[in-house]
């Protein structure tokens, strides 16, 4: 993540993220605002599968509800990406 400016996880894996950083994860927004802080991040994007997802900078944020399918082919959804950044975001990426 040192390395990184924009970070995508899901829900299952950002729990994970903060105990092997040895953070107590006590919900979504608090643990994607540590991450900025503490990897100079410029966006965290979670996912949170039927339940949208979430979009974190460093002095914002912002949910997505996700939009209500009907689900066909589960096997190769990993392959697609699902969080929405916009090209706001990449603006401000490329301004910094």
């Amino acid at each position: 993540m040192r390395l990184a400016d924009i970070v995508k996880l899901n829900d299952e894996e950002l729990p994970k993220i903060m105990s092997l950083n040895k953070v107590s994860h006590k919900d979504e927004l608090s643990s994607a605002e540590w991450l900025i802080r503490t990897y100079a991040l410029k966006l965290v994007s979670i996912t949170r599968g039927g339940r949208g997802s979430l979009r974190v900078r460093a002095t914002e944020s912002g949910e997505h509800p996700g939009f209500r399918v009907r689900v066909a082919d589960t096997v190769h959804t990993t392959r697609c990406p699902r969080p929405v950044i916009s090209g706001q975001d990449i603006r401000i990426q490329q301004d910094t």
